[in-house]
């Protein structure tokens, strides 16, 4: 059950940081300013899968006592 919700969660951290690039990326044909901003949102991501590829080694135990 743990692992597959570490998984998902870095799976999430994943999709959200491409989706993000993706979006960072493309051109803009307005001056208007995002909605949503995007670097804010790509470390939220960033801080998702380090936190999960650590919860990994746990689970797997590397690292610890």
């Amino acid at each position: 059950m743990e692992l597959s919700i570490t998984v998902g969660a870095l799976v999430a951290g994943v999709a959200l940081v491409a989706a993000m690039r993706v979006r960072e990326g493309r051109s803009r044909t307005s001056l208007h300013v995002p909605l949503l901003p995007t670097t804010p949102v790509m470390f939220i991501g960033i801080v998702m899968i380090l936190l999960a590829t650590i919860h990994l080694f746990g689970l797997f135990g590397y690292g610890g006592r």
